[in-house]
């Protein structure tokens, strides 16, 4: 017994004639006859009673096509999902990562999370209160922001923590220090990003209040880019997730943790409705990367 077997005997049963039958199917006479004949030497009883009025369906092939339909109505349904399946899997993995994110672990996340999906991603850059609403809008599927960034309409889960440290030009006179006391940063100019709420520049700011250090000399600049060129040139410092000394390679930055240590926790944000398969691989792989991250940024 075939499933074709089944969806001839469904046709034949609609159409009630076996001439109207076989044209539906796009089939010869002859050959919708043999199908039918062919189900009903399998099932051992008469399924179909055949008259020069027409055809009906005998007592047996009732009961019979009863559990056949609901054998048909299961196979395109699990036809319907395979197919949106498929589609929901070829479609990019929409992602969100707010300026201060962008770090050296978050590129080694990224790179496994292709490696193990070879998945499409679209990335998109912006503040963690505009990341947000675009995951209550339904236009991302995961964000990475600060911890401490909120808003009941979305889930959060912790994910590592970033040393803040600072970054510098090798042959400046802090360089040789293993760790830099922000108290010597006051006379120095500091080349920093937007302070936007829980970002480094805000943490570094605050911890500078905190210890009654005035800085005298800041110059906020929008791009990374540009900041680090600057530090590179030897005009100024900056600071920096410790991650980030894996970019520096080719640069004259050098990068040394803080005096008091500064850290920012990094967390993924998903909405209430629900997380798609793809975000929960990518958390995981966050989960698995966070040892290789301690272990890069201990002294």
């Amino acid at each position: 017994m075939e499933l074709r077997h089944l969806r001839h005997l469904t046709v034949l049963a609609e159409t009630g004639s076996f001439h109207k039958a076989a044209r539906q199917l796009g089939l010869r006479q002859p050959a919708l006859s043999q199908s039918i004949r062919s189900l009903e030497s399998y099932i051992g009883v008469d399924l179909v009673s055949r008259s020069s009025s027409g055809s009906h369906l005998t007592r047996a092939g009732s009961a019979f096509l009863n559990e056949a339909q609901r054998i048909l109505a299961a196979l395109d349904s699990a036809v319907v999902t395979a197919r949106a399946s498929s589609i929901e899997d070829s479609a990019p993995f929409r992602l969100g990562v707010s300026a201060d994110i962008a770090t050296g672990q978050t590129m080694n996340i990224l790179q496994a999370f292709l490696r193990k999906t070879d998945c499409r991603i679209a990335v998109c850059d912006d503040s963690p209160s505009h990341l947000l609403s675009m995951l209550d809008d339904g236009r991302l599927d995961l964000s990475l922001i600060p911890s401490s960034t909120n808003r009941s309409s979305v889930a959060i889960e912790k994910l590592w923590i970033e040393e803040i440290h600072v970054a510098l030009a090798a042959n400046h006179r802090l360089a040789q220090k293993v760790a830099v006391d922000i108290c010597s940063l006051s006379d120095e100019l500091i080349v920093i990003g937007p302070r936007d709420r829980d970002s480094i520049a805000d943490l570094f700011f605050n911890a500078c209040r905190i210890s009654g250090i005035n800085l005298s000399r800041v110059a906020a600049l929008l791009h990374q880019e540009v900041r680090l060129a600057l530090v590179g040139a030897g005009i100024g410092v900056t600071v920096q997730a410790a991650s980030n000394q894996c970019f520096f390679a080719v640069t004259r930055i050098v990068t040394r943790p803080t005096v008091p240590p500064l850290s920012i926790e990094i967390a993924a944000a998903w909405p209430r409705s629900g997380m798609s398969s793809l975000a929960q691989q990518f958390i995981e792989i966050a989960h698995l990367s966070k040892s290789d991250h301690e272990s890069i940024i201990s002294p």
